[in-house]
């Protein structure tokens, strides 16, 4: 996990690719957590964060506390 450019934006970064995540939970979701979530990417989605895939995350689950 890291922030993004823009206040608020958090991106998840599998190596190959970085994705925006819509709707994650903040507590869980923070710069340097590992994390895995479940959900959609919808790269056609309009966002403020101009970086990243957009994905619409239904659950977050931190994996190492």
């Amino acid at each position: 996990m890291s922030p993004g450019v823009e206040s608020g934006c958090v991106l998840l970064n599998t190596g190959t690719a970085q994705y925006l995540l819509l709707g994650a939970d903040p507590t869980i979701a923070v710069a340097g957590a590992e994390v895995e979530v479940t959900g959609t990417a919808e790269p056609g989605a309009m966002t403020t964060c101009q970086q990243g895939t957009p994905f619409r995350v239904t659950e977050t689950r931190r994996i190492n506390p």
